[in-house]
């Protein structure tokens, strides 16, 4: 599943922390209370929190260092109230703020201003964060069916609120993810690119310090075509989150594309190696060694992920595209009832379309007509000469 990890907007944090504020759980803890708003107002400015800026915040007159216990006693508080208070009254909340938790090995200490800095994100258990999960799920799929569903549900939480982040690169992620297919979009959209542009423009101030305002910017330009900005673009990214960026499926295919072969199959791997439960994932990984020629260790991985999951689109139709290419009428077949059975009307036809296009090239004129007219009579012969 795609990790998520969009940052909250300043204005959500801020309504959070006067939500928790206003908590009674709060206001009977006054030194966490303190402790929680300063730290998140420093944060919300890009500072950093140390035990020193907390002692004089909190403790002046009374705090020396390396004497005195009250900031780590303090932070402990706070730790606990945030617990509790995520598990009752703020279950349900947008954001949630968290700290880090400290080792239990007294020897290994968070780093200067970590400890005492507060981190924020989007409560996973929130109904609309849920729905965007579900979004970037459907567009690690591969159907028609798929990619509609995704836009649909990214397009009714943007109508709902403009300011949400997932929501936006969800929205833009699917157009890509239709233009790389050579697919209609599901509704009709005037320059669509342009807009996706203007989203980012609106973006800049608020996420670019974040690795996929930069990295979603790089695929949208690729599909553009202005190849020769997309480089820089996920060089910002890999400046900010090297691991995140590297795991960015269509960042290891612009390696691809650069001819970077060696790296991006090094990132593939790892990609799937941290997915092994995952038969999209495994799919993929699948589809990707067949592109890069490696074709019967792309097989082997792509029936892996249909025994994993014997209905998984993508390796049905990766499958049948290297049958295809080996002009195994049989194989063919095979997939392509598999297809049928599985894809929405419209995937199907798309696919078959693609199929059809590539006949003259294997010398199979015809073929996928006469496989599907023959399933439909319940007869079957060879359309092709051994």
């Amino acid at each position: 599943m795609t990790k998520l990890d969009f940052p909250p907007a300043r204005f959500e944090v801020e309504d959070q922390l006067k939500r928790m504020l206003a908590a009674p759980r709060f206001k009977n803890a006054t030194n966490p209370s303190d402790f929680l708003k300063l730290g998140v107002e420093r944060a919300l400015k890009g500072q950093k929190t140390t035990g020193s800026v907390i002692a004089k915040g909190l403790f002046e007159g009374k705090y020396y260092s390396g004497l005195s216990s009250d900031v780590r006693v303090t932070a402990k508080n706070l730790r606990r109230t945030l617990a509790g208070y995520y598990a009752n009254e703020g279950e349900n909340d947008v954001v949630i703020i968290s700290y880090p938790t400290p080792s239990k090995d007294k020897s290994l200490k968070l780093q200067e201003g970590k400890a005492y800095t507060p981190t924020f994100s989007y409560n996973p258990k929130h109904e609309r964060y849920i729905l965007i999960r579900m979004g970037f799920q459907c567009l690690d799929r591969s159907t028609y069916r798929d990619y509609r569903l995704a836009f649909t549900l990214f397009s009714n939480i943007f109508e709902e609120d403009r300011n949400n982040i997932g929501a936006i690169f969800g929205l833009i992620e699917a157009i890509c993810k239709f233009a790389d297919r050579h697919w209609k979009y599901p509704v009709e959209l005037k320059s669509a690119y342009a807009g996706c542009i203007n989203l980012f423009d609106g973006l800049q101030d608020r996420a670019q310090n974040y690795w996929r305002f930069w990295a979603t910017k790089a695929y949208l330009h690729k599909g553009m075509g202005k190849n020769h900005l997309v480089a820089s673009l996920y060089a910002k990214a890999l400046e900010i989150d090297r691991t995140a960026t590297e795991s960015y499926l269509p960042y290891i295919e612009f390696l691809f594309d650069s001819g970077k072969r060696e790296e991006a199959l090094g990132l593939a791997q790892r990609y799937v190696n941290d997915r092994v439960e995952d038969a999209n994932a495994v799919a993929q990984y699948g589809q990707i060694l067949c592109g890069a020629g490696l074709k019967d260790i792309g097989i082997g991985h792509l029936k892996v992920a249909l025994m994993m999951d014997p209905g998984n689109c993508l390796a049905h139709e990766t499958l049948a595209a290297v049958r295809f290419a080996e002009r195994d009428v049989e194989g063919i077949r095979l997939h392509l009832r598999m297809l049928r059975v599985l894809c929405d009307d419209e995937s199907f036809r798309l696919i078959v379309e693609f199929l059809e296009s590539e006949e003259d090239r294997y010398d199979l004129k015809g073929c996928v007509a006469g496989l599907l007219s023959q399933e439909t009579s319940g007869a079957f012969a060879s359309i092709v000469k051994p």
